[in-house]
């Protein structure tokens, strides 16, 4: 695949899963069938991460930006292709040679490129607060489950800089409404997980 016919495949691939209305044809062949399994109530949590759509979805924009931020166009052979960088050396974004895929879709398709963080972002407020609630009742307390939280919130953090800073597309009300929900996300995941820490002697310090 040459570098203009991946963009104008990201391009139409955002055009399905940043709709609503449009989701379901990326994943299922009818709308019933999607609607089912997003309205679908699960007993627990490993259930819900294992089974959801929520998860589903978020592991594959997880997959996504994996890629983009793992691969790169050498701008010489014409190619996208995956470098492994070495500590004692010098950066492959600075050599001219190499471009970042990150970076060359937002530049090139910036609209697409905000779409997709912005439902990544979207998704992972999402299934955080879900899980939330599914840790918060928990009979028996899993320490790996609040661990989980807390890498999504490492996560959260990462993707909202990159929606804000990384593309001009965000508009001022958008960024407005995502700074509310990054703001509130990370203050009740910080309550709660302190307070679930207090039931088995621990504090964030002391993970």
């Amino acid at each position: 695949m040459t570098l203009p016919e991946f963009i104008a495949a990201w391009q139409q691939l955002m055009s399905l899963i940043g709709n609503a209305s449009y989701r379901w044809f990326y994943a299922y062949d009818q709308q019933a069938q999607y609607n089912i399994r997003l309205r679908e109530d699960y007993s627990n949590f490993e259930r819900y991460d294992r089974e959801s759509l929520d998860t589903e979805w978020l592991k594959e924009c997880q997959d996504y930006h994996q890629f983009l931020i793992t691969h790169y166009f050498d701008s010489k052979r014409g190619v996208i292709l995956k470098k492994e960088q070495k500590k004692s050396k010098k950066p492959l974004r600075l050599k001219k040679k190499y471009m970042l895929m990150q970076d060359l879709v937002a530049q090139m398709a910036p609209e697409a490129y905000f779409t997709f963080y912005r439902f990544f972002f979207e998704q992972l407020v999402n299934v955080m607060l879900k899980k939330l609630n599914y840790v918060y009742h928990e009979s028996e307390l899993s320490f790996e489950h609040i661990m989980q939280l807390l890498q999504h919130k490492e996560l959260t953090t990462q993707i909202y800089r990159t929606c804000l800073h990384k593309t001009k597309q965000a508009s001022a009300t958008y960024a407005h409404k995502m700074a509310y929900h990054y703001d509130r996300i990370e203050s009740v995941l910080d309550m709660v997980v302190a307070e679930l820490l207090k039931r088995i002697g621990l504090t964030v310090d002391e993970m």
